[in-house]
């Protein structure tokens, strides 16, 4: 079997591999099932080779080494330029952990805050978090949770009634994830992984070079691997770290597991323990047909390579009991823990996506803001309402379809919601975290869009910038829709509005937009030419119009769900 050498360049490895895995699998398996002898596969294992499920295999102890050594860490991603990522990270939790994913979102991958969102994953890297146990029973939780995907757009939701574990993650990966991947790691909530080592193992194509029992990957078959802990107990479950072309092996055999006797809760368990017991026969038969090399091209192929994961272990309440080998730390269950974890291993975050400032000092031309914020009284009163009076799935079409125009037009989308939630603080009503939400944006791009949550877009392929007058900085063409300028006047304009005493900002707005001083500034859109606008405001939901644009044919979670 080949060796990876000193000139091998594991991206190359991967690039190929993953150019020609799904042809040369199609062509094994051919080979496999026509011109080899495959009875085995077909009928139950002899007794022994099977696996004594009594004794699950042991992992090795992994070395101890110096704490106070330093670690080395890769270099910061490089730049994407397609719908492809080297590591797709999928955390799967249940709807009421935000906190936790909160805490993922900035120590895993720097993102703090959705201020300036990431509208499209430009790095190596992609993640999402895979919702899984229905949605949350508390108001306050189903207030938090319709909220944060709003604003993040990083959550998927597992289908209902439907078995959940490991087989069906890797399933979803297969079927509905939009992009394609080399490695696909799966962690639990609860779970800590130190991803720039994880990262720079694979990269390095060898796993635990440093140790006395490093594994070398196979150069032929990089991404036909799965890096795991295959003991039969519950630590399988947290986190694992599985290749693209294993991902599609081990579903086409997933029948194989139920032809062990004792199968354990676990899907990669059960594949691992089949392919230990069959895989000694497996490459007999290949061995006796085919010449060396080509035996072990094909070998690697068809068996998976299944890599005991030495470096986990489970949270013992300390840290100081977390060694510098330990990558992968499950069962920490406090956030405060996690964080602390997270410092003392000095893990860096990973960027998924690198905002880059024009020339003229602005993330982007112009970003599209709306509110997020959700009434607990409304949503105690009636759990479908979530926003302004919206069912849920009016209130994530209207979402969907502001977000889609944003991705179409190469603007930022900002949800926001916390700046409603804070204005009880200030004495004053919810509404007013809107103006709060546009001092805090304004700075970071030339535009600011708001949009109320009952405003869409009714053409999501013209700009809203087109044909704009040089000499205008606020735009006011409904009670909910309105076009600032990042100028000095429009901030001073805000500052002004903070200060009226109205129990609505729109009143107060409107009184300092009547202030003499201001005419130059500002154009109200009448009503007769707000045709003109691709946007349009409505008055409620129940509105047939603005049901069916968003519930029909125009439905933009297409190309929402295309984001990367």
């Amino acid at each position: 079997m080949k060796s990876i050498s000193a000139s091998d360049s594991p991206k190359m490895i991967i690039a190929s591999a993953r150019v020609t895995r799904i042809l040369g699998l199609t062509i094994a398996l051919l080979l496999l099932f026509v011109g080899i002898n495959t009875q085995f596969l077909f009928l139950a294992p002899a007794e022994d080779n099977l696996i004594d499920q009594d004794v699950p295999p042991l992992p090795l102890l992994p070395p101890k080494t110096n704490l106070s050594s330093p670690m080395i860490l890769p270099p910061s991603s490089t730049i994407n330029g397609e719908n492809y990522y080297g590591y797709v990270v999928l955390v799967v939790s249940k709807a009421g952990e935000a906190s936790r994913r909160a805490l993922i979102r900035e120590r895993y991958f720097g993102m703090r805050h959705n201020l300036v969102p990431c509208m499209e994953f430009n790095t190596d890297v992609y993640y999402k978090f895979y919702i899984h146990g229905g949605p949350p029973q508390e108001p306050w939780q189903r207030q938090l949770y319709e909220a944060e995907r709003m604003e993040w757009n990083d959550m998927i939701e597992a289908p209902q009634g439907k078995p959940f574990g490991q087989e069906a993650l890797l399933e979803w990966a297969a079927q509905e994830l939009s992009v394609t991947y080399d490695y696909l790691i799966i962690q639990d909530i609860n779970t800590f992984i130190h991803l720039p080592i994880i990262k720079r193992e694979l990269d390095a194509g060898v796993i635990g070079e440093d140790t006395d029992t490093p594994y070398v990957i196979n150069s032929d078959q990089p991404l036909n691997l799965i890096w795991g802990s295959f003991t039969g107990r519950s630590t399988d479950a947290k986190a694992v770290i599985i290749g693209s072309t294993a991902v599609d092996l081990l579903l086409i055999n997933r029948g194989q597991q139920f032809r062990l006797q004792n199968r354990t809760p676990y899907f990669l368990t059960n594949m691992y323990r089949y392919y230990r017991a069959m895989s000694a026969r497996l490459k007999d038969e290949i061995d006796a047909r085919l010449g060396p090399e080509e035996a072990a091209e094909q070998q690697a192929l068809l068996i998976p390579a299944f890599v005991q994961q030495e470096n986990m272990m489970r949270w013992e309440n300390n840290v100081e009991s977390v060694h510098t080998e330990d990558w992968i730390v499950t069962d920490v269950i406090q956030d405060s823990e996690f964080a602390e974890l997270a410092t003392w291993t000095q893990v860096r975050s990973i960027s998924v996506c690198v905002h880059h400032r024009s020339s003229s000092y602005y993330y982007q031309q112009l970003a599209i803001a709306t509110s997020s914020f959700i009434s607990y009284d409304e949503i105690s009163r009636n759990d479908n309402v979530v926003n302004d009076g919206c069912s849920r799935e009016l209130s994530r079409a209207s979402v969907d379809n502001k977000r889609a125009y944003a991705i179409q037009q190469g603007y930022a989308f900002v949800a926001r919601s916390m700046e409603y939630a804070y204005q009880d603080v200030k004495n004053r009503a919810a509404a007013w975290g809107t103006i709060d939400i546009l001092e805090k944006i304004l700075p970071k791009y030339k535009w600011v869009l708001w949009l109320d949550p009952k405003a869409i877009i009714t053409d999501i392929d013209r700009s809203i910038l087109e044909d704009l007058p040089d000499d205008i900085d606020f735009f006011f063409i409904d009670d909910g829709i309105f076009l600032i300028r990042n100028a000095v006047w429009s901030r001073r304009f805000l500052r002004e509005v903070q200060k009226v005493q109205a129990e609505h900002p729109i009143t107060a707005l409107k009184q300092i937009m009547a202030l003499q001083s201001n005419q130059n500034h500002i154009l109200i859109v009448n009503e007769d030419s707000r045709s003109l606008w691709p946007v349009q405001q409505y008055i409620d939901c129940h509105n047939d119009a603005f049901q069916d644009y968003l519930l029909g044919h125009h439905k933009q979670s297409d190309v929402v769900e295309q984001q990367a």
